[in-house]
């Protein structure tokens, strides 16, 4: 039901009646107002009596195609409406009006007349039950579904949209609005501009409902004979009749038209659009300035993943890039949606498509999603809707979400059949990937000749497999240790998902024996030493230094952090922009591999921080290593085209890398999973509220290559004597977050973990320890252990660690660089544990041996 009057007379009321679902009246746009106009239009010239509410409403019935259809027994041709509650009809006692009644009881009362059987609805019919009114009644039925799609579906909307009887479009000139007339009753004609608040929701509704209207008319198509005439039903009389016949291929093709049409006029609001930018009008500035916003407020919750964009720069045409939430039935899927908005929003509604297939109960096969804001003039409440509409798993049953007609038989019915609902839902998860834009027109980046300083090491052996486009996928020699012939440990490859790489690598590290990769040159060097440096670089001749070596973050004394973060990062900087000489060529990008701890104390809980925190130094910093990061950081920014190469910097900060290869983060939590008996899994550090960043090791990876090209990019710019990048663009000089912007509850990551090791852990089983409580043991077990000379499992730091809130924002790589996570959080966990079991059983079986 949809209601709508004016400021300047509100006892006129109009309202709108969708037909209801399994009836001949379904998904029919009856109108009710005060004046005609096709379809079931109550109006209310003078609706609503001087006495009211102590008399009814006034009704007329108007949608009767000009007073030669009656609809129902109870609404006539001439526009009369049967019903007690309005006196128009003799009722029981107890039916009729009260005061305490209102409009809505009215609709109500109106749509309960569209009945899947309207013949009974006729005094005296009741319990008409014969051979000949059982053939009246589908008889009667059989027209009334008819004329609903002829006269309450496609002549209102080829009205709306100026579609012509030759069948040429005619756009209808914009409603002019009516001066606030007292006198106004709303008396139409068609010589004169109408209040008509339902234009737009007839057309969103049509393109909800358009296979609906498809399957009707193919069904009712083989009961009845074109051109077949109309049964006339025993009730109805000269002048108060449903008179005409069936035409069903004629109404197939109108209602085609109709979709065209609306798809037309959609892509109109886009051109109407750049005009309207153009000319800087109010509600173009200020849907740019709400896209804004929604991005600003999507970097700083949590609540889901989506990336939103223009599309051409155009405020009126937005792009979502939804990434599937963790744990649900779209976890892993890459979803492309399409808002398309009118120069006269809010009037006019926003028309949403899902532009990658999906099998999804709110989706047609159209990929009209069907959704309902909570608010409809602000744009933020439609994408909430929008995602929530993708999201719900558990809705309750509303009809008039009925768009997907498949998808929606299977979702509401048997348990057997919501299974094969979740199964084709899935195989759609999973094609998405593949036909996502990032798939489609997988970008392809040129990176000239890279040295990867470290890429002997975890992070810096993944972005060499990357820059080499994952010979680990490819190259039998390279593969890595992975669980086969089980569902859980089955994804996408990575080489189809991240960039085509062009590029020459080249890796020094301080020994290079293990963790090569085929493709790739080494060359030993020590990053301290100015000499080894100078001869690496001659050799390599590089235009790209990514640097990731450092000493692991727990157990380097604090003279090999300070002497390789800091003194080796200074050496390396230098070297790379020329202080000691020349190379034979110049560094143009130099990018670093910061952390994301540099802000934090190693105490204090961080809740989407973002790179505009200070730095923690000196006696705040209760971690040295994050204090030499934060060091290293400050001299390669600062030395960003400082330098006589003009060379440009830039720093990513990790938060939490885990994946293949881990043997920090995550290897802690397998190792306890391996190793801990039952009894010893149930006990948890606190209580499992604190949010936590892990993120998956190739999508670091992804932002320092991205780092890289946005380098050479800000370069090849200079070098043109084009403007440099306004401040809110840059790349140089800058630190970013990357994060897998999927924060999880920290032990929620450890029992994923180890539910993969076939060790599940029953929540209910779980034994919370309190922190205050733990930090004490923890004081304790350090004090007994420093006497034993070695370092207990559970200490102090361990304990805050595990119930502190910890994730970042990386809002800004999103804007910047265009980092997006292409790793979801549940497959890095797969990713993780299938490299760690498939090593461990390919030791065991050499132990056997």
């Amino acid at each position: 039901l949809g209601v709508a009057y004016r400021e300047s007379d509100i006892r006129n009321v109009k309202a709108l009646i969708v037909g209801p679902p399994g009836t001949p009246y379904e998904f029919g746009f009856f109108e009710v107002r005060s004046a005609c106009h096709p379809a079931i239009r109550i109006s209310a010239a003078n609706m609503a009596p001087k006495d009211y509410p102590g008399s009814p409403p006034k009704v007329t019935a108007l949608t009767t195609n000009s007073g030669r259809c009656r609809f129902n027994p109870n609404i006539y041709a001439g526009g009369k409406v049967c019903l007690s509650i309005l006196g128009t009809w003799r009722g029981e006692r107890g039916e009729e009006w009260s005061s305490a009644q209102g409009l809505e009881s009215v609709l109500i009362s109106i749509q309960s007349l569209m009945s899947a059987n309207p013949y009974e609805n006729e005094p005296g019919f009741e319990d008409a039950k014969g051979p000949d009114d059982q053939k009246a009644m589908a008889q009667y039925v059989a027209k009334i579904q008819h004329e609903t799609l002829r006269i309450a579906v496609i002549q209102p909307l080829e009205g709306a949209l100026g579609i012509q009887k030759d069948g040429s479009v005619i756009p209808p000139e914009e409603i002019t609005k009516d001066s606030d007339d007292e006198e106004d009753t709303f008396a139409y004609d068609d010589e004169k501009s109408i209040f008509e608040p339902f234009g737009d929701l007839r057309k969103r509704r049509f393109l909800w409902y358009y296979e609906s209207y498809l399957q009707t008319i193919d069904t009712a198509a083989q009961k009845v004979e074109k051109d077949q005439q109309f049964e006339s039903m025993a009730f109805e009389h000269n002048g108060n009749t449903m008179i005409g016949k069936f035409d069903y291929p004629e109404l197939r093709k109108r209602l085609e038209f109709v979709k065209e049409t609306l798809a037309d006029e959609t892509q109109r609001w886009a051109v109407e659009g750049l005009a309207s930018k153009k000319n800087e009008s109010r509600i173009a500035a200020s849907l740019k300035r709400q896209h804004e916003q929604i991005i600003e407020d999507l970097g700083s919750r949590k609540s889901f993943a989506a990336n939103l964009s223009l599309v051409d720069d155009n405020p009126f045409v937005w792009t979502i890039t939804y990434f599937g939430r963790p744990m649900t039935h779209l976890d892993g899927g890459v979803f492309q949606i399409k808002i398309h908005l009118s120069p006269r929003f809010p009037d006019e509604q926003p028309r949403v498509f899902v532009e990658t297939p999906i099998f999804h109960h709110r989706v047609s096969k159209d990929g009209v999603l069907c959704y309902f804001p909570s608010r409809d003039e602000e744009l933020k409440y439609h994408i909430d809707a929008i995602v929530l509409a993708l999201e719900e798993e558990s809705p309750p049953f509303d009809p008039r979400t009925t768009v997907n007609l498949e998808a929606m038989k299977l979702f509401w019915g048997t348990p057997e059949e919501k299974k094969k609902y979740n199964r084709a839902l899935r195989r759609a998860v999973e094609r998405s990937t593949d036909q996502s834009p990032m798939a489609e027109k997988k970008p392809v980046m040129e990176l000239g000749t890279v040295l990867v300083v470290g890429g002997c090491g975890f992070l810096g052996w993944n972005i060499v497999d990357q820059l080499l486009n994952f010979p680990s996928e490819t190259d039998p020699s390279a593969a890595l240790p992975k669980v086969t012939g089980d569902p859980r440990f089955e994804y996408p490859s990575l080489k189809s998902r991240y960039p085509h790489y062009i590029a020459k690598v080249h890796v020094v590290d301080l020994r290079t024996a293990n963790n090569r990769l085929p493709g790739a040159q080494y060359h030993e060097g020590d990053i301290t030493s100015i000499p080894s440096m100078l001869e690496v670089f001659k050799k390599v001749q590089p235009d790209v230094v990514i640097h990731t070596a450092s000493p692991a973050p727990l157990g380097s004394t604090d003279e090999l952090l300070r002497k390789v973060n800091v003194d080796g990062t200074k050496t390396l900087v230098e070297v790379a922009g020329g202080v000691h000489g020349d190379w034979g060529k110049k560094c143009q990008a130099f990018v670093y591999t910061s952390s994301s701890s540099v802000v934090h104390d190693t105490r204090s809980d961080l809740i989407n921080v973002n790179e505009t925190w200070p730095y923690v130094r000196g006696s705040l910093q209760g971690e040295y290593y994050s204090e030499t990061k934060g060091l290293a950081e400050e001299i390669v920014l600062n030395a960003n085209n400082n330098n006589p190469s003009g060379m440009l910097t830039c720093a990513i900060r990790p938060a939490g890398i885990v994946g293949e290869k881990d043997t920090t983060v995550s290897y802690k939590m397998l190792e306890h999973g391996r190793d801990a008996s039952d009894l010893a899994l149930r006990f948890q550090l606190g209580e499992n509220n604190n949010l936590f960043d892990f993120t998956y090791v190739g999508n670091i990876a992804y932002g320092h290559t991205l780092g890289a090209i946005s380098l050479l990019a800000t370069a090849a710019r200079n070098k043109a004597g084009q403007a440099a990048p306004l401040d809110h663009e840059r790349i140089d000089g800058e630190a970013f977050n990357i994060t897998n912007d999927q924060p999880l509850y920290f032990w929620d990551f450890a029992h994923a973990l180890w539910a993969l090791m076939d060790r599940p852990i029953d929540p209910s089983e779980v034994w919370a320890l309190p922190e205050g409580f733990l930090q004490v043991v923890g004081g304790i077990a350090e004090g007994v252990f420093a006497l034993l000379g070695k370092t207990p499992r559970l200490t102090r730091r361990a304990v805050r660690y595990s119930c502190m809130t910890r994730y970042y924002s990386c809002q800004k790589a999103k804007l910047r660089l265009g980092y997006l996570p292409i790793v979801d959080m549940h497959e890095a966990v797969a990713r993780t544990v299938s490299f760690w079991n498939a090593t461990a059983a390919a030791d065991n079986s050499k132990k056997a041996q």
